[in-house]
């Protein structure tokens, strides 16, 4: 059996109450809602629902496209991080950044969701969460006090799930219930899920001949 134990390599404890001590942590980056000299994007953080503490990042280029001296409007991308459920946010350095390019080289505006974290909301409570972003960005297109970023520059008709490794998961299960939502204008033109995690309740054999093998160990 391996004898890797993720929980001390990322300085993870659980508490009496059941939620987590998280000592481990990464460099943040903070928001620059205003044109920074050599940074490409501008970016800012929004309450989605303060009871929840449900927030998100925005992003969205310095140079906005434009058609025939009209600025062009850009796809929005709500995006949902890795982290294994436990982990990160849209502050985290490595996210902040990865979000920063997607804003940049699409370019597009770019939703960075901070879903609530496990054990403290387990699951549904992040499909939950990215519902409510959703439905969020779709009152921000349609009210006249909406977010500006959004109402200027946005295109609601198209706008794409992104998901990363737990983040890909909540796409997934997202979409399966976008049916049931009134979105429009909104439309999820697309979904995209890099490395999605997905498990089932028993190991199947791949994962029973690979229990030993450590994967992504890596030093921030």
């Amino acid at each position: 059996m391996s004898k890797f134990d993720p929980y001390s390599h990322f300085g993870l404890s659980l508490k009496p109450d059941g939620s987590l001590n998280r000592a481990y942590q990464t460099p943040k980056t903070n928001p620059n809602p205003e044109p920074v000299s050599g940074i490409s994007t501008v970016s800012k953080d929004i309450t989605i629902n303060d009871e929840k503490k449900l927030w998100a990042r925005i992003f969205r280029p310095t140079k906005l496209p434009s058609n025939d001296n009209t600025v062009a409007r850009l796809p929005i991308l709500i995006y949902f991080h890795s982290g294994g459920w436990i982990i990160f946010s849209p502050a985290d350095n490595d996210i902040h950044k990865k979000c920063s390019n997607f804003a940049s080289d699409i370019p597009s505006i770019v939703i960075s969701v901070a879903y609530r974290r496990a054990p403290e909301s387990r699951l549904p409570g992040q499909y939950q969460d990215a519902r409510e972003a959703i439905l969020w960005v779709k009152k921000q297109v349609t009210d006249s006090n909406g977010e500006k970023w959004l109402k200027d520059y946005g295109d609601p008709s198209r706008c794409y799930l992104y998901g990363c490794g737990c983040g890909g998961n909540i796409v997934f299960n997202t979409a399966m219930q976008i049916d049931d939502m009134n979105l429009e204008p909104l439309k999820i033109a697309g979904l995209v899920m890099n490395q999605p995690m997905f498990s089932g309740a028993k190991r199947t054999a791949s994962e029973l001949r690979s229990i030993t093998f450590i994967i992504c160990i890596v030093k921030f």
